[in-house]
C-alpha cells in the first residue's frame, strides 16, 4: 500500500534548477486576454509568492502550469517534463495543486477523491483505499470528523479544503501550487500549513504561493510576482518590500487606506427602533442567542469557527430553525424560512458563494439582479431597459470584470462572482444585511471598495451584520463586535476598545479548543445516502408483495408464475443496468427499447434452423447493430455535444424505422432450438435471471473496485473536477454507451425466449421501464452514484407489481399507477437522503 511522503526524504540534498518553467504563457477566453506573455520561474528549494487582483490571471496560470488549460501560446514546465494540457503528466511530473475552491467530486467518497487525485505510481489498491486516505488525512492533522467513507458533498467548505490540502501533501511533490490556502482555515492551521510548506521547500520542493492576504504572503516567500491585467508586472525579493508597496503593485496606484474611516450615526438615526432584536435564539449549534443591531450601525460576530455564528446568521436570514423571538424595526418578524426573510427585509451572503451564492446557469447580468429585480419592475412587469440600466450600475460600481454583462456567472474569476453576489444582495434595498466572510477571496481594492460599501449601507439608516474570520477585518469595519463561544455570545466589545487584538483575546479566552468530533448525520438520511441502501429494502418489498398476492390468491407463487416474474424481471434488468451505465456518467439513452426490439427483428431472419452459417451471420449482426448504435450515440453525445436525451431519442427513430423496415408487422419464426437455449431454467429459476445477476453482480464490482469504475462515477458527480483531475469524460462515456448498447443487445437477444418471433415494438415498452428501474434502483438521475445489484431488484420488484395487480383484484389500469407510485416514492426518499445539508 502506497503512504504518503514522510521526514525521511528530509537528509536528502535538495536538487538544484528550476521546477517549474512557465515561459511566454498567453491564454484568452473570447475576447478577454486572460494572460498576455507571461513568464515564471521557480527553482527547487523557493517559496514564491503570487500577488494580483481578482482577475489579473492567476489561477488561469496555475491551471496552464497544472495541465487543466491548454495555453495559446508559450510553454509550461514541470521539473524538466513540458505539460500541455495534460493534467496526468502534471502529476506524474510531481506536480501537486491546491485549489482556492477544492476540485472534489461530491458523490464519491473522501478516499475515492484522495485515490483518483494522486499519480499512479502512488495509488493503493482500491480495496485497501479507505485505510490509506485516513493515513494521508492524519498526516496533516488528527480528523476524526472527515471519515474517508464520507461522500464529498456531505463535507463543509472547511472539510473539504482539508482533503484538497492533504491531497496535494501526501504526493511529496516536486512543485506545489497553493492557491488562496488559508480562506478556509483556522489561525492555528495556518501555522502549521506555512510550517510543512517550509519543511517542503528544504527538501527542494518549489513552492507557488497565491493570497490576497498581503500579510501571509510577506511572512512565507522568498520572492514575489505580481500579476495585472494578465500581465507580469515584475518580480522582486520579498524582503525589499512592505505591505504597502505589495498593494500598490498589485492595483497600480497607492491605496490611502484599506478600511474606511467610521463616521458617527446620524443624528437622525438615533431613537428609531432598532433593525434587529433577537432575543434568547436557540437552534442547532447555539443556544439563548441575543443580539441587537441599531440603524446605521455595523455588528460583527468572531468567534472561533464552528462555534455557531454562522448557524446563528442563517437562522435570521430563515435558512435554519430556531426559537425565541425576533423583532426588525420595533415589530415581530417571522424568518422561519429564507421567503419570510427576503419579505422582512434581509439579505443574505453567504460564505460559500458555489453553493448559495450564484445561480451557475444565469448569466453575470441576471444575478446581479434576481434579488433586486422588484426595483427594475413596473406594474408587475421587469423593465429590460431598467434591468440592464441597474445592473450595468451594479457592475460598474463593483469594478467586476466580465466580457460582457450577458456573459455566464461561471466565466468570472472566484473573486469577480463574490462582487456580484455582494452587489446583487444590495440591489434590493435590504433592511438587514447579513455578509457572511464578504470579502473571502477577493482582492485588496476590491475588498475596500466592499468595506466602504458595508459602511454606506449603515449610513443609510440600515442595519449590516458582518461574520469574519479574520479579527482585524472586523475591528476595522465594524462599530461593535459580539463574541460566540459554544453557541452563545460571551462578550461584546466596542468603542475605543475595538480593535484585533482585544478581539483576538475575547475570542481565545471564551474558546480554546474545538471539537473535530467526527459528524453524525440523521440516521435516516444516512443510511438511504449509501449506494447499496436501496437492495435490503427492494427484497424487503418483492418478498411482502409476494406474501400479499400469495394471500389473495393461493396460485400467485405457482412455479410457472415465479418463472414468468423473474424471466421478465431479467430482461428489465439487463436493459435496466445498461440504463444505469449512461446515468451513471451523466448521460440519457433512449434507444434501448428499440435497440432490443432490433434483435428479435435480425434473428426472424437468421436464427430460423437454415444452418451453421446463417446462426453466426445472425449473432454477428445483432452484436454489430448494438456496437454501431452505441458508437453513435457516443458520437452524438460526447464527440458532437448534442443534448443526450435528444441525441438518444433521435438514434430512437432511426432505430425504430430500420425495425419497422424490415418488419412491417410481426413476423418470421425463430427456431427452437435458440428459443430452447435461452429459455431454459434451473426449476423456476430462469437462466437469463442468472445472466442478469451476473451482470449486475459484474458492474458492482468493476464500479467499486477498479478505477475504471470510479471514473466514470466521477464524471457523472462532475465533469469539471473529473477533467482537472486528468479523467477523460470521453472516455467514459464511451464505456457507457458501447456498454449500454451491448446489454441493450443482449436483452433484445432474452426478449427472444418470451416472443420467439420479430416484433419490432417488442421493446418499445422498455425505453420508460428502463428509466424507471434504474431511478427505483438507486442509480441518481444527475449521475455520480448508484448500485447495479439495486437496479436488478428493482427492474424484478417492478414486473412483480405489473404482474401482481390481477391477483390482488385490481384493474389493469392499477399496473401504472403501482409502478409510478413506486418510482416516485423511491425518487422522493433518494432526494430527501441526497440533499446537501446546510453549512
Amino acid at each position: 500500500m502506497a503512504e504518503p511522503a514522510t521526514s525521511d526524504s528530509s537528509t536528502q540534498a535538495p536538487p538544484r534548477g528550476y521546477r517549474l518553467q512557465l515561459t511566454g504563457v498567453s491564454k484568452s477566453f473570447g475576447a478577454v486576454h486572460a494572460l498576455s506573455d507571461v513568464t515564471l520561474e521557480v527553482p527547487a528549494g523557493q517559496i514564491h509568492g503570487l500577488v494580483g487582483e481578482n482577475g489579473a490571471g492567476k489561477s488561469t496560470l496555475m491551471a496552464v502550469a497544472s495541465g487543466a488549460l491548454v495555453p495559446d501560446a508559450g510553454q509550461a514546465v514541470v521539473d524538466g517534463h513540458e505539460i500541455r494540457g495534460d493534467a496526468v503528466a502534471a502529476r506524474a511530473a510531481g506536480l501537486a495543486i491546491v485549489r482556492q475552491h477544492p476540485a472534489l467530486l461530491p458523490d464519491l467518497t473522501v478516499a475515492d477523491n484522495l485515490l483518483l487525485g494522486v499519480p499512479a505510481s502512488m495509488r493503493p489498491r482500491v480495496r485497501d483505499s479507505a485505510a490509506w486516505a485516513r493515513t494521508c488525512l492524519g498526516a496533516w492533522d488528527d480528523r476524526p470528523d472527515i471519515d474517508p467513507r464520507m461522500r464529498a458533498d456531505a463535507l463543509n467548505a472547511e472539510q473539504q479544503f482539508i482533503v484538497e490540502l492533504a491531497r496535494a501533501l501526501c504526493q511529496a511533490p516536486a512543485v506545489l501550487l497553493l492557491d488562496e490556502p488559508s480562506e478556509h482555515l483556522r489561525a492555528e492551521d495556518v501555522d502549521r500549513l506555512f510550517r510543512v510548506v517550509r519543511e517542503l521547500a528544504a527538501r527542494g520542493t518549489a513552492v507557488v504561493y497565491i493570497s490576497h492576504r498581503v500579510r501571509e504572503v510577506r511572512q512565507i516567500s522568498d520572492r514575489v510576482t505580481v500579476l495585472r491585467n494578465g500581465v507580469n508586472r515584475g518580480t522582486r525579493e520579498t524582503a525589499d518590500l512592505d505591505e504597502a508597496q505589495i498593494i500598490e503593485l498589485i492595483i497600480g496606484r497607492s491605496l490611502d487606506a484599506q478600511y474606511p474611516a467610521k463616521q458617527p450615526r446620524d443624528r437622525a438615526l438615533v431613537g428609531r427602533p432598532a433593525v434587529l432584536e433577537a432575543y434568547d435564539l436557540s437552534g442547532e449549534g447555539f443556544s439563548g442567542a441575543s443580539l441587537i443591531v441599531e440603524p446605521g450601525e455595523v455588528v460583527g460576530l468572531a468567534g472561533i469557527d464552528g462555534n455557531g455564528q454562522a448557524k446563528f446568521a442563517r437562522a435570521l436570514a430563515g435558512l435554519q430553525k430556531c426559537t425565541g423571538q425576533v423583532k426588525l424595526g420595533g415589530y415581530d418578524a417571522r424568518v422561519s424560512n429564507p421567503v419570510a426573510a427576503v419579505k422582512a427585509g434581509i439579505a443574505y451572503v453567504p460564505a460559500d458563494r458555489h453553493r448559495e451564492g450564484i445561480f451557475p446557469d444565469l448569466s453575470v447580468r441576471e444575478n446581479v439582479m434576481i434579488r433586486g429585480v422588484r426595483g427594475a419592475a413596473r406594474l408587475g412587469f421587469v423593465s429590460p431597459r431598467l434591468e440592464r440600466q441597474k445592473s450595468n450600475e451594479i457592475l460598474r460600481r463593483y469594478a467586476v470584470k466580465a466580457a460582457s454583462p450577458d456573459s455566464p456567472i461561471t466565466s468570472l474569476s472566484g473573486g469577480n462572482q463574490q462582487k456580484v453576489v455582494m452587489g446583487g444582495a444590495l440591489a434590493g434595498a435590504p433592511r438587514l444585511l447579513i455578509a457572511d466572510q464578504p470579502a473571502q477571496g477577493v482582492d485588496v481594492g476590491a475588498k475596500a471598495e466592499i468595506y466602504r460599501q458595508l459602511r454606506t449601507v449603515a449610513a443609510a439608516g440600515a442595519g449590516v451584520l458582518m461574520l469574519s474570520s479574520d479579527n482585524g477585518e472586523l475591528a476595522g469595519v465594524c462599530d461593535r463586535v459580539a463574541v460566540m463561544s459554544r453557541g452563545q455570545i460571551v462578550a461584546e466589545i466596542a468603542g475605543e476598545e475595538l480593535s484585533e487584538e482585544t478581539i483576538t483575546n475575547a475570542v481565545l479566552r471564551a474558546s480554546s479548543t474545538r471539537d473535530h468530533g467526527a459528524a453524525t448525520a440523521r440516521r435516516f438520511r444516512r443510511i438511504l445516502d449509501h449506494d447499496g441502501a436501496s437492495v435490503p429494502v427492494l427484497l424487503a418489498l418483492i418478498i411482502i408483495l409476494a406474501v400479499v398476492a400469495q394471500l389473495c390468491d393461493h396460485t400467485y407463487l405457482h412455479t410457472r408464475n415465479i418463472s414468468l416474474v423473474l424471466g421478465l424481471g431479467a430482461i428489465l434488468a439487463v436493459a435496466a443496468t445498461g440504463q444505469g451505465l449512461v446515468l451513471m456518467q451523466g448521460g440519457f439513452d433512449l434507444s434501448i427499447g428499440p435497440l432490443m426490439s432490433l434483435a428479435p427483428v435480425i434473428a426472424s431472419f437468421y436464427l430460423i434452423g437454415a444452418g451453421y452459417g446463417y446462426d453466426l451471420a445472425g449473432w454477428a449482426f445483432i452484436v454489430l447493430a448494438t456496437l454501431v448504435v452505441g458508437l453513435g450515440n457516443w458520437l452524438l453525445g460526447a464527440v458532437l455535444r448534442l443534448n443526450p436525451m435528444l441525441a438518444s431519442f433521435g438514434t430512437w427513430t432511426l432505430l425504430d424505422a430500420i425495425a419497422l423496415i424490415l418488419r412491417p408487422q410481426a413476423g418470421g419464426l425463430i427456431s427452437n432450438s435458440v428459443i430452447d437455449k435461452i429459455s431454459w431454467s434451473v426449476g423456476p429459476i430462469p437462466a437469463t435471471l442468472i445472466a442478469a445477476a451476473v451482470v449486475a453482480a459484474g458492474l458492482e464490482l468493476w464500479r467499486t473496485r477498479t478505477l475504471r469504475g470510479k471514473a466514470l462515477q466521477a464524471v457523472g458527480s462532475d465533469r469539471a473536477a473529473a477533467h482537472t483531475l486528468g479523467i477523460s469524460a470521453r472516455r467514459a462515456s464511451l464505456i457507457a454507451y458501447i456498454g449500454s448498447a451491448l446489454l441493450a443487445g443482449l436483452a433484445g437477444v432474452m426478449l427472444i425466449g418470451q416472443i420467439g418471433t420479430g416484433d419490432p415494438t417488442a421493446g418499445e415498452s422498455y425505453v420508460l421501464t428502463s428509466i424507471a428501474a434504474a431511478v427505483v434502483g438507486g442509480i441518481a438521475l444527475t449521475g455520480g452514484r448508484g448500485s447495479f445489484v439495486g437496479v436488478l431488484c428493482a427492474a424484478v420488484l417492478l414486473v412483480q407489481v405489473q404482474t401482481a395487480t390481477p391477483y390482488l383484484g385490481l384493474s389493469p389500469g392499477w399496473q401504472q399507477i403501482l409502478v409510478a407510485l413506486v418510482t416516485i416514492i423511491a425518487v422522493c426518499a433518494y432526494s430527501l437522503a441526497r440533499r446537501r445539508p446546510a453549512r
